[in-house]
């Protein structure tokens, strides 16, 4: 059953009305499939990089604890944290659907309500905190490993170097994944009190302007 929500934004009109609108083109208040590829591709090569090094860790020194914990942290992250610190603030997610269709968390199931407001300081610091352990755990984990098998008496010399390449290219992922989110994401992205939204004040106001229900929570704020 659709949820009832009273902020009808104008990114759910029909799209012949954006042709009236001066932001046409400056942000992406309309999700695309074009925008979804671009966004998976470098964040999912991060993952299997990261994910790739845990498992070769787990095999050579038993560091299972690693992977593990990730796994925890980024159900919880994903599924429950950033949907509600980040996400709940979206006006991609006031749409009337259980999913969400966004390009950054397509298909998840929104189990907070949306909240026009912006987000607060406690949400902000939260949500830089656990992007820094989601990019430097696996990086720093695998810096670990490394230290320990270059320590062991029973290196592997051809794990060991497997286990460097994996590193690099964890780490060097990471960094195209950041470059892709700065110069093609949060330059344009509708969530403007994200603490890194990159979107110009004057666009951000016109937006408001067009979503009067949205200006007046953030007005309050």
């Amino acid at each position: 059953m659709e949820e009832k929500n009273p902020y009808k934004l104008c990114i759910w009109k029909d799209p012949s009305d954006c042709n009236k609108c001066s932001n046409l083109g400056r942000i992406n208040c309309r999700f695309s499939t074009r925008l979804l590829k671009t966004f998976l591709i470098p964040s999912l090569s991060f993952m299997v990089f990261a994910f790739t090094g845990f498992i070769v860790l787990r095999i050579v020194i038993k560091i299972w604890w690693a992977l593990i914990g990730y796994i925890v942290f980024l159900l919880l992250f994903f599924l429950i944290i950033e949907t509600r610190i980040l996400c709940s603030h979206c006006p991609h997610y006031s749409e009337n659907i259980r999913v969400l269709h966004c390009y950054a968390n397509y298909g998840l199931l929104k189990i907070w309500p949306y909240n026009p407001k912006p987000m607060n300081i406690f949400e902000k610091v939260s949500l830089i905190i656990c992007f820094i352990i989601f990019g430097s755990f696996p990086v720093s984990v695998q810096s670990y490993g490394l230290w320990l098998i270059s320590t062991s008496k029973d290196n592997n010399s051809i794990l060991f170097f497997s286990l460097i390449a994996i590193s690099i290219l964890t780490f060097i992922s990471g960094i195209v994944f950041l470059v892709v989110l700065n110069q093609l994401f949060c330059p344009y992205c509708i969530n403007f009190s994200c603490p890194f939204n990159r979107v110009s004040k004057n666009i951000v106001g016109e937006f408001l302007k067009n979503n009067p229900l949205i200006l007046k929570e953030w007005t309050k704020c």
